[in-house]
């Protein structure tokens, strides 16, 4: 993977260096393109930085940015909305972090709030990772990785599956296809209200050979940034747990993780986590009469149930990341998409956190 860091602190990038020469990863910073170098007063500076950046792009062949959110203390480069834009009208997937950021109730309810937007543009890398040691370095490279595979394998998705652009069927339709889920396409139809932010208001009819990768990336974003991150057809191991009405540490377990193992799912973006298709776990359940404590092999009366019975219903908390009961979740804001059928705030948090952000 070559890899461009666009950072404006030596020390950090020392630590990202490091870890990239454990991963067979190249690294290039700003000094190995000149990035830094000003511009003249011929033309428009967003379109001077978009053509020095293509440069940069195809001479370097480079797969993915990892783009610092502060680059205040560089005189030369320009700010991180702009290189972020830039890239987008490029289709270079881009990766955007906060050094020493800490995750609170607050600041991750207003990321999510505001993700079907930024997260057009960019993938936000997790807190944990962008610390400045060397253990969070060596994560960061192994997540940025990840990252990279999933985009490779919806631009090799759409490759294989040309002839999908042709019937222009939308992203709902592309992405069901690429996953090897013709029907998951109904499911998607859920999260298309945000369409006009991922891929504009003429969303396929314009993809072509020249702009696969440039659509490939805008499908990233969207399966990665609001299909993933709101669950419903695809559920994360917490959500899968309260689909199960188990909880997460139910579902970890060795007995139940071997039985629900049919229903992982293992399309883009799979190796930054454990995922699992509703649909499958939906087949699981009927052939165990609804219950996951009566699949084969399943250790049933040592599990602890969300709500109660086997029957009951539970949802995946967006700020706890943990199944909660039905009754203690709050009926979704507006910005939180149809088709997240399991995504919910608990209703004590939203009441507490929500006036902060006007919700």
């Amino acid at each position: 993977m070559n890899l461009l860091i666009i950072e404006d602190e030596a020390p950090f990038i020392a630590l990202v260096r490091e870890a990239c020469a454990k991963h067979q990863v190249n690294l290039i910073t700003p000094d190995d393109v000149n990035l830094g170098e000003s511009f003249n007063d011929q033309g428009e500076l967003e379109v001077q930085l978009e053509r020095r950046l293509r440069v940069i792009v195809e001479s370097r062949k480079i797969d993915l940015v990892l783009l610092d959110s502060d680059l205040s203390r560089s005189q030369g480069l320009r700010t991180q909305t702009e290189f972020r834009l830039a890239f987008q009208r490029i289709g270079v997937p881009v990766c955007r972090y906060r050094k020493k950021q800490t995750d609170t109730s607050l600041s991750l309810l207003t990321f999510m709030h505001r993700l079907a937007d930024d997260g057009a543009s960019t993938i936000m890398v997790p807190g944990e990772l962008a610390q400045t040691d060397e253990a969070s370095a060596e994560n960061l490279v192994i997540w940025l990785l990840h990252i990279d595979h999933g985009f490779k394998a919806l631009e090799s998705g759409l490759e294989e599956h040309k002839a999908i652009l042709d019937g222009s069927p939308g992203p709902a339709g592309i992405l069901a296809i690429i996953l090897g889920h013709p029907s998951l396409a109904t499911d998607l139809l859920g999260y298309t209200a945000q369409n006009v932010n991922f891929f504009g208001p003429v969303a396929t009819s314009e993809v072509n050979e020249a702009s696969r990768k440039k659509f490939s990336t805008q499908l990233g974003y969207w399966l990665f940034n609001y299909i993933l991150a709101f669950p419903g057809p695809i559920l994360n191991q917490p959500s899968a747990a309260a689909y199960l009405n188990i909880t997460a540490e139910g579902v970890a377990r060795a007995d139940v993780q071997e039985a629900i193992a049919t229903a992982e799912y293992e399309g883009p973006f799979s190796r930054s986590g454990l995922f699992y298709w509703k649909e499958k776990l939906d087949e699981l359940l009927e052939a165990a009469r609804g219950d996951v404590a009566l699949v084969d092999g399943v250790a049933g009366g040592e599990l602890t149930r969300v709500s109660e019975g086997p029957m009951g219903l539970a949802y995946y908390c967006l700020l706890n990341r943990e199944p909660i009961k039905a009754e203690d979740a709050a009926p979704n804001p507006d910005w939180i998409p149809s088709g997240a059928q399991l995504a919910r705030i608990k209703q004590e948090d939203l009441d507490q956190l929500g006036p902060m952000l006007n919700i």
